[in-house]
């Protein structure tokens, strides 16, 4: 089983990173995500979808699907649906992809929001949260 240790940012928040590849056309990039139990779906925000090249809905089969989501601030944001798979970069080596979806912030009010590893994935994997470390299993 992959193991991934995370970091605190400088307000003693946890994140992980993890490759993200979207598919069409085949696209990867590392993204630090905050681990976000209390966010129904992974999301990309603004700063981190410029990593990749490509325009922000790029899925020759058209956008998979367009949500609006808000959190606990209220403050709702139209955002993409798009499949895309995630790899641990662990100390063993890359794990095998593990396919998804991942909600892409379109609008440009979102910069500044931390991308979220929520429960959709973090479901589907053993994560550890303490003072001395932060690990991800998949």
């Amino acid at each position: 089983m992959p193991r991934v240790y995370g970091f605190r940012d400088a307000h003693g928040r946890p994140y992980v990173r993890l490759r993200v590849l979207l598919p069409r056309p085949s696209e990867d990039a590392s993204i630090d995500f905050l681990l976000d139990t209390g966010a129904d779906f992974t999301s990309i925000h603004r700063d981190d979808r410029d990593r990749f090249n490509g325009p922000a809905v790029r899925s020759s089969l058209g956008l998979a699907a367009a949500v609006n989501m808000s959190g606990i601030g209220g403050v709702a944001y139209s955002y993409a649906v798009e499949e895309a798979e995630y790899v641990l970069e662990g100390e063993d080596g890359p794990s095998a992809p593990l396919p998804g979806r991942v909600h892409i912030a379109l609008d440009p009010a979102a910069r500044g929001v931390p991308s979220l590893l929520g429960r959709d994935l973090l479901d589907l994997m053993t994560f550890c949260i303490s003072e001395r470390e932060i690990t991800l299993d998949w």
